[in-house]
């Protein structure tokens, strides 16, 4: 398990407001000489993308951007190191330089028959756009998730796919569910929570790692919340600067005023996905403590103590929980 390291002060402010890194690589997986540690980031991968399947769908209602979601998490050879990228091929995982990486039970891709291991050559007959570099970096899989998002939420949706075994390209067809635009990945740095650039939503395997599901989901209805606000694109309209020295100035308090926006949101987030709100309470007067900063906290986030008094506010206007809650919640 690891925990929550208290940071610098500017090294706290920095963390708090760089970008989400579209280039991450898988770390861990580095000096690995068996598929083991694999298995362990594709189980984290799995868990998120769980936590988020649930959100985004149950939040298809209020969000004006909406995706074709399919179910298929994938992944590219481009993201490892160069000789476990070729164990991952010789094992199966990688007949093409994107592949999937897992298949979301009950979801149109499950449906479909998609696999893991199947590589994906093309999308509605569009070839990937493959990168190409030697650098390693998350490109070619971000460039094949982009393209899925791109097509119809109505469908159908068709994929050329190359599967293990066989020798010619075949064509699944599939039709997605229309949730709640957003990406999604676990990352490997030293973040202690996680991160949103308008996109795609990261959250630390560190974190994970520390805490149950229902908390990850606290974090992750928070960043989703900035996903939905569209809190990047506005705050870059509005020339916020994300140094650590604006922090204290007006970019700082802009970029509050959109945390204190996300929590909020986020409290409606967790109800229409069919989460106790009060977890978002329970965190941040808990186990969040330790992610605040304290005394070496940004002024671009409020002290868990704050948060949580906030997030009780914003609760008391929604109809008492019962967990099975089918009424959209919207601020």
């Amino acid at each position: 398990m690891h925990n929550g390291l208290r940071k610098h002060h500017i090294v706290a402010i920095v963390a708090a407001l760089q970008l989400a890194n579209p280039t991450a690589a898988r770390a861990p997986l580095e000096r690995a000489n068996t598929l083991e540690p694999f298995e362990a980031v594709r189980e984290q991968d799995l868990r998120l993308s769980m936590i988020m399947r649930r959100l985004i769908t149950g939040n298809a209602a209020i969000c004006r951007n909406q995706m074709p979601f399919t179910g298929l998490i994938l992944h590219a050879q481009s993201q490892y190191d160069r000789h476990f990228a070729a164990s991952l091929a010789k094992a199966g995982y990688f007949p093409a330089p994107v592949a999937v990486e897992l298949v979301l039970s009950d979801s149109p891709a499950a449906t479909a028959g998609l696999k893991v291991g199947d590589g994906i050559v093309a999308i509605n007959d569009i070839a990937l756009p493959l990168d190409g570099s030697a650098k390693r970096s998350s490109m070619d899989r971000d460039k094949a998730e982009r393209l899925l998002l791109m097509q119809s939420a109505d469908g159908p949706i068709n994929i050329t796919i190359q599967r293990n075994g066989e020798t010619a390209p075949r064509v699944v067809s599939l039709q997605p569910q229309r949730t709640c635009r957003a990406r999604w990945e676990v990352t490997f740095d030293k973040a202690d929570l996680g991160l949103s650039d308008g996109e795609i939503v990261q959250l630390s395997a560190h974190f994970l790692d520390d805490q149950t599901d229902d908390f990850v989901a606290v974090i992750a209805a928070h960043e989703l919340a900035h996903v939905v606000l569209g809190h990047r694109q506005k705050l870059e309209s509005l020339n916020v600067k994300y140094t650590a020295l604006s922090a204290y100035g007006r970019s700082g308090k802009l970029i509050r005023a959109a945390e204190d926006e996300a929590d909020r949101l986020s409290v409606h987030l967790l109800a229409n996905a069919g989460y106790n709100p009060e977890l978002a309470v329970q965190f941040w007067e808990g186990p969040g403590k330790r992610y605040s900063g304290g005394i070496l906290r940004s002024p671009t986030h409020a002290s868990a103590s704050a948060r949580a008094t906030a997030i009780r506010r914003e609760i008391e206007g929604l109809a008492p929980w019962s967990g099975n809650n089918t009424k959209a919640h919207a601020p």
